[in-house]
């Protein structure tokens, strides 16, 4: 039946929501990219990930912090690293 669909779909999103979350940042971006695409997405997915754009939680300023500094260093590392390559 039609409302059965419409209880799994609604399942099945807030699960992606959820999933999507817990992945991380990228994954969130992600999920607010199809939110705005009902061209590929159905009405119901559309809602879910729609909250990803308002309803986020936060992202721990330290983890942001450390990742950050590793990859600059990593970048200034691989720079150097160009530098003295060159011949």
């Amino acid at each position: 039946t039609s409302e059965s669909n419409d209880e799994i779909q609604r399942n099945l999103s807030q699960k992606l929501r959820t999933a999507l979350t817990d992945l991380g940042p990228t994954f969130v971006k992600v999920g607010q990219q199809l939110s705005i695409r009902p061209d590929l997405v159905s009405p119901i997915v559309l809602y879910e990930l729609q909250r990803l754009c308002d309803a986020v939680p936060p992202f721990d300023d330290a983890v942001a912090m450390r990742v950050l500094a590793e990859e600059l260093s990593l970048g200034q590392r691989q720079r150097e690293d160009d530098d003295g390559n060159d011949n």
